[in-house]
């Protein structure tokens, strides 16, 4: 069996965590176990094992990593250019002008995309295999517009891009296998249309792709660590940073401590920084180096309206720091409540701000809580994370 990989990422050795390391190593890993056919990737650094006519990139790193700055700032200031779709079309055009029968037999793609290249596949007999790193977009669709309704917040947004749903609705719909890491995101799925046939959820060949245990592990701290509440995203309203400044304004004036928010804002949350201006939150940015706010960090927070992971959840348990997360995060199946963090239903501020304040006021249980984080993320290495793909494909491609 021949495996082929579409990957939404850079990819190198050089590549510090998240999808591009996690590509780079599946498409290492296969091409060492001689079953890599191709590698369609954003474009790949230098000096990797991989032969150059098993790559397909989409253009040249020095023009990726500075278009896809550009692409980023543009897409998060303004919204209605829908550089995202336009460019990921680009990218579909691109790799199914170079796929062949040389692809092999599975071609597996850790998100949704591609409906172009994903039917040129199937007319040469090869198999589609997708995991759902988001929830449906349509489902996702819907959360934002009811929110920003809420919220009152006006013009076009991420979420909000209806050809972009379409297009990903089309790769779905020709995928032969559907991954998802949870019953919650299957659901999410089945709602809106998608064979439940198709889609394997829960259970060990489910689990998401892992954290770099090497990179994200516990730093020695001083007694005298300040009291750190920690959140990091891609910041817009569907990561529920909103009911997270609620919390925080319930408990500032209780407890002396910091809301540190790590992340690039898009528009939505930049307006709602503006409207949302209170003591003890230090807003930072995006960042290189999550490692440094996760290691200064007594608890993190993940308040998604909806959210197939997110990957900092465990990489913040990977630090030996505990989470509080809302109801619909994919990952709160890694979470045992009241062991290695908390659990709480995704609107419910007052729950919230009661959880804050407990983990403010018992410090010495939160450390043991952060122990109980490490040991339970332990088993989502992202060593583990190829020879689980590869289990995956041939539990489904018999």
């Amino acid at each position: 069996m021949k495996v082929s990989l579409i990957l939404n990422a850079y990819i190198g050795p050089g590549v510090k965590g998240g999808a591009g390391a996690e590509g780079y190593q599946l498409a290492v890993d296969l091409y060492r176990r001689n079953i890599l056919g191709k590698v369609f990737c954003y474009g790949i650094g230098n000096n990797t094992p991989l032969p150059e006519s098993m790559v397909v990139p989409f253009c040249s790193p020095g023009i990726m990593s500075a278009s896809l700055r550009t692409l980023t700032s543009a897409t998060k200031r303004y919204p209605r250019l829908r550089a995202r779709r336009i460019i990921e079309q680009w990218m579909d055009k691109h790799y199914c002008q170079y796929l062949d029968q040389a692809a092999g037999d599975v071609i597996y793609s850790p998100k949704p995309l591609y409906p172009r290249t994903f039917a040129k596949a199937r007319k040469h007999g090869i198999k589609i295999v997708v995991e759902t790193s988001v929830l449906h977009p349509r489902y996702n669709l819907d959360v934002v517009t009811e929110e920003r309704k809420r919220l009152n917040l006006r013009g076009a947004c991420g979420y909000t891009d209806s050809v972009r749903v379409k297009y990903i609705e089309d790769a779905l719909e020709k995928a032969d296998h559907i991954i998802a890491w949870s019953h919650f995101i299957r659901d999410s799925y089945v709602k809106y249309g998608v064979s439940e046939n198709k889609i394997v959820a829960g259970g060990k060949e489910c689990e998401p792709p892992g954290v770099d245990m090497e990179r994200f592990q516990p730093q020695q701290r001083d007694n005298n660590h300040r009291f750190v509440v920690l959140h990091m995203s891609s910041i817009t309203v569907i990561k529920g940073v909103q009911y997270l400044l609620e919390a925080w304004q319930k408990v500032s004036r209780k407890i002396k401590g910091e809301l540190s928010i790590v992340g690039m804002l898009d528009k939505d949350m930049r307006t709602i920084r503006r409207r949302d201006s209170q003591p003890g939150v230090k807003w930072i940015g995006p960042t290189t180096d999550p490692e440094v706010y996760y290691n200064n960090a007594s608890v993190f927070v993940s308040p998604s309206l909806s959210d197939a992971g997110p990957r900092t959840v465990l990489e913040s348990m990977a630090c030996g720091v505990p989470a509080i997360i809302s109801d619909r995060c994919g990952i709160s199946t890694s979470i045992d409540n009241g062991r290695n963090g908390f659990i709480y239903h995704y609107n419910d501020v007052r729950r919230l701000a009661e959880l804050i304040e407990w983990s403010y006021m018992n410090r010495d249980k939160l450390k043991i809580m952060g122990s109980e984080a490490l040991d339970t993320v332990k088993k989502y290495s992202v060593k583990n994370y190829s020879a689980d793909v590869c289990d995956r494909i041939y539990t489904l491609i018999k």
